[in-house]
């Protein structure tokens, strides 16, 4: 078995154990007290692959923080990861203000992100994750707009969007899978793009041609970067080609 052969086995038996988990979850009654340590668990050994014996190290479940004068309890905190996790029923629409004990009409982001800014520094929440069983909805706290700016895997996707969860183990193995996503797109759209030249030219076969059309490629797609990485303005190179 050559290596390329080898890798998509690995990949399709991956997707497998992710779909098996998901279809599992799908089945769950969904109760925020009775499943959300077993979910998470089963989450972190199935489809992150974090051994039985090291669950305890890498998830705290309840832990405690101060509050105001009460003592409340955060469901699930990762402390290598720095990640905070709100864990709703199945019913709970994660975009919503709830009634919280005190009071206060908050959503779940903003219920974790108020335990967050009690605990400790060197504690904050690097990422804080709500989930109600069907939807993980994902905050990365360095965006400018962490409250609004939440990304969304449900289970349904998770078999093929499983690596975006990495983070809650390994930072750094996330950002490389992201790059890697994103540069197996990029040579998608520049092939995309490429062979539509192409046709619009007659597939032409001079050298001299075909090297400025490598040229054109790849520097069409540096805008379109530049265009989302705000090196543009807003929709400049967009509103530039859809003027052409």
């Amino acid at each position: 078995m050559d290596a390329t052969t080898s890798q998509a086995t690995d990949a399709a038996k991956k997707k497998g154990t992710v779909k098996a988990f998901s279809e599992k979850w799908r089945e769950a009654t969904g109760g925020e007290k009775q499943e959300a340590q077993s979910f998470w668990r089963d989450l972190l050994q199935e489809v992150l692959g974090v051994r039985g014996y090291d669950i305890s190290r890498t998830v705290f479940f309840e832990k405690p923080v101060q509050v105001g004068d009460s003592i409340r309890y955060i469901d699930a905190y990762l402390p290598d990861t720095r990640v905070l996790i709100e864990q709703k029923g199945r019913k709970v629409d994660l975009n919503a203000p709830q009634m919280q004990s005190g009071g206060d009409m908050l959503t779940p982001y903003e219920q974790a992100k108020r335990y967050s800014d009690n605990l400790p520094v060197d504690q904050h929440a690097r990422w804080i994750v709500t989930c109600n069983f069907s939807e993980i909805h994902i905050h990365d706290m360095n965006a400018p707009q962490p409250a609004v700016a939440a990304s969304c895997i449900t289970l349904e996707e998770l078999p093929d969007q499983w690596h975006r969860l990495l983070f809650l183990v390994d930072a750094a193995n996330a950002r490389i899978e992201k790059e890697r996503e994103m540069s197996m797109k990029a040579g998608v759209l520049v092939s995309e793009i490429y062979n539509a030249l192409m046709e619009k030219a007659g597939r032409v076969t001079d050298a001299v041609v075909l090297q400025q059309l490598n040229r054109f490629c790849v520097r069409l797609v540096f805008c379109l970067y530049a265009e989302d990485a705000g090196l543009f303005d807003k929709d400049q190179f967009l509103d530039y080609i859809s003027a052409v």
